[in-house]
């Protein structure tokens, strides 16, 4: 009996990954998407436009959370994650073989109620995060003690774990005995890569981009200035993000100009992916600690999976080699790499240094590699749920 799989989502960022899910999984089985309104909107608009026939999705809405800063506003969330959960329980039961995938969720409250539910249907979680999981001895842990308290009740009661590189998966090995698979953030198709090989071909202005929300918690946007405020050649560089400190972008202005393209709000995956295609770098500016060993970022993906070379610290991602990374170890070493970047687009041995190379990368990331893989996983934890259930 085919599985009737349940995507449990929460952060729209993650919009890459849940869409791969759902593309792949619903050309055999039934998917259906437990998210935002937002998120359900973005996927209808997607599967449209890449002509997906949409009989085998269904969507079912999960309420918003409000501001939480007084004990009625915690309250208030409490009844709205558990009667998400009473939802998500009531369209499950109604199904013969239901399984549940949660590719992200950031409320400690949903994660309790869920907790009950996991313990009666096959489920797996993707963990992008492992210190929001377990207390590892020495290592700081971002996140407070109630995520990591609320989240250990979910790892109690799941089937089976994801993650989004295999070095996460090998680095939890040691704390969490739960198996393990490997599904990337984000998946590419051979069309989307002759897309960019005509784009960028077609853009002679130098382009950068760095993705990801407009904010100094996680991105080191000094050092972005420092290298670009040096390049008098003509050159893009865009922010692929909503804005959430203006700041940044006034700095930025004031020292490089309209060269520097941002924008106010969410972009939508059409128009990200529209401004990945035709860039020629990217800028994994994240910060030092925060990603790296325990924790992935779709740094490591928004670039390699379509072929982009990645400009990043060496010190960032040191056991991922699965995309084309360009690594300084300083901002002067940043400014060179940066330079001889801008150099190949205007003598035009860009494609033959840069492009080819990346491209090579990129076919780890072709759906119809990691399709079949995922549908094994899926059944090996349903499986391994049902003997361990015989053997009770």
């Amino acid at each position: 009996m085919e599985p009737s799989v349940f995507l449990d989502t929460e952060t729209r960022s993650h919009f890459p990954l849940d869409f791969s899910i759902v593309q792949i999984l619903s050309k055999k089985w039934e998917v259906t998407l437990f998210g935002s309104f937002d998120k359900i909107k973005e996927m209808k608009k997607e599967i449209q436009k890449k002509g997906m026939e949409p009989r085998n999705v269904f969507f079912l809405e999960k309420k918003e959370r409000i501001p939480a800063w007084t004990v009625s506003q915690r309250l208030k969330n409490l009844q709205i994650a558990r009667q998400d959960v009473r939802n998500l329980r009531e369209a499950m039961e109604k199904k013969e073989n239901p399984f549940l995938l949660i590719t992200s969720f950031s409320n400690n409250l949903y994660a309790l109620c869920l907790s009950s539910l996991l313990r009666d249907i096959p489920s797996a979680c993707f963990l992008h995060n492992i210190r929001d999981w377990v207390n590892i001895p020495g290592i700081p842990n971002p996140s407070s003690k109630k995520r990591v308290f609320s989240n250990r009740r979910v790892l109690k009661n799941l089937g089976g774990v994801f993650f989004i590189e295999e070095y996460l998966r090998k680095n939890a090995q040691r704390w969490i005995r739960k198996p393990g698979y490997v599904f990337p953030f984000r998946l590419s198709r051979m069309a989307e890569l002759k897309l960019r090989e005509q784009t960028i071909q077609g853009n002679p202005v130098p382009s950068f981009v760095v993705p990801g929300i407009v904010s100094s918690k996680s991105r080191d946007y000094d050092s972005v200035f420092a290298v670009f405020s040096d390049i008098r050649e003509n050159f893009r560089l865009i922010f692929l993000g909503a804005v959430k400190e203006p700041q940044i972008v006034e700095e930025g202005k004031k020292l490089l100009g309209e060269r520097l393209v941002t924008f106010e709000n969410y972009l939508e995956e059409e128009e990200f992916q529209k401004h990945l295609l035709s860039s020629h770098f990217l800028i994994g500016s994240v910060k030092e600690g925060l990603y790296g060993e325990y924790q992935g970022s779709g740094v490591e993906f928004d670039g390699p999976t379509i072929g982009i070379p990645t400009i990043i610290r060496a010190s960032l991602f040191p056991q991922n080699e699965n995309g084309f990374f360009l690594r300084y170890n300083s901002i002067e070493e940043e400014k060179e790499i940066v330079r001889k970047g801008i150099k190949s687009i205007q003598n035009k041995t860009y494609m033959e240094i840069y492009q080819n190379p990346a491209f090579e990368k990129a076919a780890d990331f072709l759906e119809e590699k990691w399709e079949k893989q995922l549908e094994v996983d899926i059944r090996n934890v349903i499986e391994e749920r049902r003997a361990k259930r015989g053997a009770l």
